[in-house]
């Protein structure tokens, strides 16, 4: 049986007269490569060694002709030698390799700005905790075919209850960039768009998960600030523990009035606020945020006037670092982020706390930082807010806001809908709830 491009060599065969395998040799590029024929078939062969890989590459040139397959045998050469001064594999790289160059090359992006650091961290979870898992991380990208990826939606409900058909369609889309990529590589002989997924049909956008106004009311009232005087578990020192839970209560309050996400409020600095004069007719100290395009998800800078000045205000006497670059929320002994864990753990405990009191229920609800978000979005939205003014205040779609603040829409209507209305004696309809 003849061997397929990218397979091993043969072993030589020596016959009775001393031949080997290969019979009319002929010399390309001083040895570099070889045109011959082998005893199975009448076409011209060629083949070059792969130092790299310590292999012979082989591919029938599918002509009787040496002039013709001399030439085809020399332009393939020069491909190959190029392919091999950029690192490519021809046998047998796995997805595992294929995973790491992937990811490699999106990092470059993120340094030249075309996408975010957690954007990155997205698509690596999806690739290394997901994709490589479901493949096989020693599975040969030469043996995947456009039939390889049908399972892999029932494989993520199956090895993760709560994974949402949403995310499994982000995730497919994350794949088909793979391919993509493994494609312009030349590690895939198959065209990523023939790639056959599970259909993904969503009945439903999902609904975000936030708090009814009397649990706000009561957080804000009563729990923050018993919270933040309560002994932190699982902390070395309660001063600067308490310290740490000031900035988790004022950055509660600070996304519950700006709308800002959590990754773009963990990396406001000084210089971007500017906190205005008290307003004796609104009752409000406003504050204007000017968001640079280098800490927004979307890339776009935007800038936002809104409520919860006196919350910067607060931090103000208590922060140590004051400086235009300084980050707001931040260890007050060092000026660094507050880590990643401590402020999942800190989060953690509020919400515990919370519950204990007794008048606040967590049920199936998943309450996080960005929950705070979605309170900001919604009350804007109750409060008759116009939709592209929230979109734009909240640097996202209007199409994103209709499909998940839809519920938002339909207890107004049913406001609307329990209203009476009378007619005056000029014709004019007036209501009263």
């Amino acid at each position: 049986m003849v061997p397929r491009w990218g397979q091993a060599m043969p072993r030589k065969v020596h016959g009775k007269t001393g031949n080997t395998y290969f019979k009319d040799n002929v010399e390309i590029f001083g040895g570099k490569g070889h045109v011959h024929k082998i005893p199975t078939s009448k076409n011209w062969y060629f083949r070059t060694w792969i130092d790299e890989e310590k292999r012979h590459l082989r591919q029938s040139l599918r002509t009787t002709d040496l002039d013709e397959a001399t030439q085809k045998a020399e332009k393939l050469l020069v491909e190959i030698l190029a392919d091999v001064s950029k690192g490519k594999k021809f046998f047998g790289i796995t997805v595992e390799q294929v995973a790491k160059e992937f990811l490699d090359a999106e990092l470059e992006r993120v340094e030249t700005g075309l996408i975010k650091k957690g954007r990155w961290n997205t698509v690596k979870t999806q690739i290394n905790r997901h994709l490589v898992r479901y493949l096989g991380p020693k599975t040969k990208l030469g043996q995947l075919d456009h039939n390889s990826f049908y399972d892999y939606a029932q494989w993520r409900r199956k090895n993760t209850s709560s994974v949402t058909e949403t995310t499994i369609r982000n995730e497919h889309a994350t794949i088909g960039s793979f391919l993509k990529f493994a494609l312009r590589r030349g590690y895939i002989n198959f065209p990523y768009e023939m790639v056959e997924f599970e259909e993904i049909k969503i009945k439903e956008k999902p609904r975000r998960d936030t708090f009814e106004l009397e649990e706000y009311d009561y957080l804000t009232r009563y729990v923050l600030p018993s919270w933040v005087k309560t002994e932190s578990k699982r902390s070395n020192s309660n001063m600067m523990a308490e310290m740490r839970k000031q900035f988790i209560r004022d950055m509660f309050l600070v996304m519950a009035n700006t709308g800002v996400r959590p990754s773009e409020v963990w990396q406001l600095t000084w210089g971007m606020v500017s906190i205005k004069d008290y307003d004796k007719k609104s009752k409000q100290t406003l504050v204007e945020l000017d968001l640079p395009a280098s800490i927004t998800k979307t890339a776009r800078a935007r800038k936002i006037l809104c409520r919860g000045g006196q919350y910067f205000k607060r931090i103000r006497t208590y922060s140590n670092w004051l400086g235009d670059d300084d980050l707001i929320f931040v260890n007050n002994s060092d000026g660094t982020p507050i880590s990643k864990s401590e402020k999942h753990r800190l989060w953690h405990e509020f919400m515990e706390f919370a519950e204990e009191s007794g008048r606040f229920k967590l049920g199936d609800r998943k309450i996080t930082y960005y929950s705070l978000r979605h309170w900001a979005i919604t009350c804007r939205l109750y409060a008759n807010v116009n939709i592209f003014d929230v979109s734009q205040w909240a640097g996202t779609s209007v199409q994103f806001i209709q499909d998940h603040y839809g519920h938002v829409d339909q207890s107004k209507q049913k406001v609307n809908a329990l209203k009476s209305f009378t007619v005056d004696e000029h014709g004019y309809v007036e209501a009263s709830v």
